[in-house]
Formats: structure tokens, sequence, C-alpha cells
């Protein structure tokens, strides 16, 4: 079988060989050479095998594949352009008469200067591109993986915070229980949140909008709120922030469905650490439709992909 340097030649292109001499693009004995040591080369062979056998290679050969997918099919717009400009306009003013710390701070990050950083922005846009398009033409589709995995639902609470959750005051144990009573008595939820919540949430009725099994609560609250039904509203729920009425807005899947649309829903917000597939991004890949020149190539790329799709179900049955 024919062996694909080219492919070759661009994997090793991103390692760092230390002290090495370049001699790139010179044929030795036939063999493409890529650098040499003390006058031993290492040729574009040895390195294409030493890639494709090690345990981190088909990894490095994925995102090589995957960087290419996302260069052509995503190229930079003026937008992003003008975007990636703003930002590091923004940069270079957060640090004026700091530009010791800033460059600490790049090479902290590993880059070089403002420009790698730039660049880099710049590719984080165009990959954001090849997420973003594939969920927006398969929201339906997502949307019936999120709802069947997560059990989404509509929340709202009311936080009666506490020094001492253990030991409340009587103040505070006051509180709560005037909040109980008024709940009791007919008022509503939304209403009694506005005037009595100590959360954030209160100027919106304490609503939360849109949480799920995946969303970063703690542990006491997401347990209530998961075990609840829709209309439902809980006993006060004990945290480390004090104690928490919990009511259940809406579990309706098409209600559920209509906030999810917007575009800052959790729902498309698959860089945060508590997105719910953290999978999606070799589903994407896979939607492609990849004309390999290597079979060697193809089967490392393809069995890796497969290895992580089936993490994913694995990571679904627990």
């Amino acid at each position: 079988m024919k062996r694909n340097k080219i492919a070759a030649l661009a994997i090793a292109s991103m390692l760092v060989l230390s002290g090495c001499s370049s001699t790139t693009g010179k044929t030795v004995d036939g063999q493409s050479a890529l650098a040499s040591i003390n006058g031993e080369y290492i040729f574009a062979d040895d390195i294409y095998d030493s890639i494709i056998s090690s345990a981190s290679g088909a990894q490095t050969l994925y995102q090589v594949i995957l960087q290419e997918i996302v260069k052509k099919e995503y190229p930079a717009t003026d937008d992003m352009k003008t975007e990636a400009d703003v930002m590091i306009n923004q940069v270079k003013q957060n640090y004026s008469g700091r530009e010791d710390t800033l460059k600490t701070q790049l090479k902290n990050m590993g880059y070089s200067n403002l420009d790698e950083y730039k660049d880099a922005y710049m590719t984080y846009l165009q990959y954001s591109e090849f997420m973003n398009q594939y969920i927006e033409t398969h929201f339906d589709e997502i949307f019936e993986d999120y709802y069947n995995l997560t059990s989404p639902r509509l929340v709202s609470h009311i936080l009666v915070k506490m020094a001492d959750p253990e030991n409340p005051t009587e103040e505070e144990a006051a509180k709560l229980k005037e909040v109980q009573d008024l709940l009791a008595l007919g008022k509503s939820f939304e209403e009694t949140a506005k005037e009595y919540s100590d959360d954030g949430s209160a100027s919106n009725g304490g609503s939360l909008g849109v949480c799920d099994n995946k969303t970063n609560f703690v542990e006491a609250f997401k347990t209530k709120m998961m075990e609840m039904n829709e209309g439902e509203v809980s006993e006060p729920v004990k945290s480390e922030y004090g104690y928490h009425i919990i009511k259940i807005d809406s579990t309706d899947k098409d209600t559920i469905k209509e906030q999810l649309s917007a575009s800052d829903s959790v729902l498309k917000n698959w860089s945060s650490d508590t997105f719910y597939d953290q999978y999606l991004e070799y589903i994407v890949f896979n939607s492609y439709n990849i004309q390999y020149g290597d079979e060697t190539i193809e089967k490392a790329v393809t069995d890796y992909v497969k290895s992580a799709l089936e993490q994913r179900e694995t990571s679904r049955q627990g």
C-alpha cells in the first residue's frame, strides 16, 4: 500500500524536535527526509509509522482532519475578522502599560504573541460555526435526544438565605415560615419570590429557566428538583446557602423546546462544561463524507471516532 507522506509531513510539522537541523523536502535514498540530528536523518515514513502506532497517533490524525474540515467548510468571514480585531484591541486596552504581564499570560497559554492568540481565536470562531451549523440544522433531532436523556423542566425557586442553615436565627426561621404561609394562603409563587427570595432570580419571579439533570446545582436542590412533577411546590430544601422552596413550572415537551430554540439556550451552548453531550463533536465529524487516500489513516481515524462514540453510549448507561 502506498503511504500518504503528505499526511505524515503535516503531522510531523506539529512536532517539536530539539536539536534537529531542518532538511524538510530533501530526498535521501529515495525517502523524504524531515530533519537530521548529527548527520542521522529522520524520514517521513518513520515518523508516519511512529505516529500511527502510538497511543495518541489516532487522536492526532483525527485533529488534523478535523482542522482541515473546519478550515475548508467554514472559512474565516469578515465578521469573524472584525470580532477578532475587537477582541485583540480589548486585550491591548486591558493590558495597557502592563505589556510584560501580557507576554507572561500569553506564554502561559502557549502563545508567543498576540498574532498567534488572534489566529487561535479565529480558529475557535470557525470551529464554532462547525458546531453551531450542525445544531441548527439538526435541532429537532438533538432536542429529542436531550429531552429523553436529561428530563428537562422549567424551574422556579425561592431562597431564604441563612448564615448557618443548621442553626437558623429567629429572624431567618420567621422569614421562611412567612414564605410558606403566604404560599399556603394562595399568594402566587412569582410574587412571593419577587418579594422574599434572596437569590438573584428574585427579579424574574424566581425563574431559573430550563434545568435538567446536568445543570450545575447543589446536589440536594437538583435531586429534589428531578423528583418533582409539573405544578408541584416543594417543602423547604436545605443547602449550604439556606432553604429553597422549589416549583416545577412545566415539563411540557413543546414548551421546553420553544424555550431552547433561543440562540443562548443551554441546548446550544455546546462549549459549556455542563452541555448534555460532550461527544457531540464526533457526531458532527461523522456527518461529513470524508474520502481518505490512505487505508491505514482511515482505519486509525474511524476506529478512534468509533471508540469515542462507544464511550458516549457507555456514559449514558451509567
